[in-house]
């Protein structure tokens, strides 16, 4: 009974947008900033890919921008165009 009456109510309930709540901001993760934990959270990146970054990052200085991470081995055209829209590449001495 208290399940039935959770999923009535659960669809009963105006949609968000309904009452005038906005849906949550996507985020964007900083490329020359972020760990590889951070890293992970990128479509089409792993572990794997995320300490290829990491090892590029610290041989060659901060990404200019989101495309020259197809520079990373194992990193194509593909991949970048995949993450473009969650990945950013400040500055190394900008602040979050």
């Amino acid at each position: 009974m208290l399940l039935v009456r959770a999923f009535a109510w659960g669809m009963l309930l105006p949609r968000a947008h309904d009452r005038g709540l906005q849906a949550a901001e996507p985020i964007t993760i900083d490329v020359n900033h972020a760990s590889l934990g951070e890293l992970t959270a990128l479509p089409g990146i792993g572990p794997s890919r995320a300490r290829s970054i990491v090892l590029f990052r610290l041989r060659h200085g901060p990404f200019a921008s989101v495309d020259q991470i197809a520079a990373v081995d194992g990193i194509g055209s593909d991949t970048v165009a995949e993450l473009r829209p969650y990945a950013v590449a400040l500055p190394i001495d900008s602040r979050r």
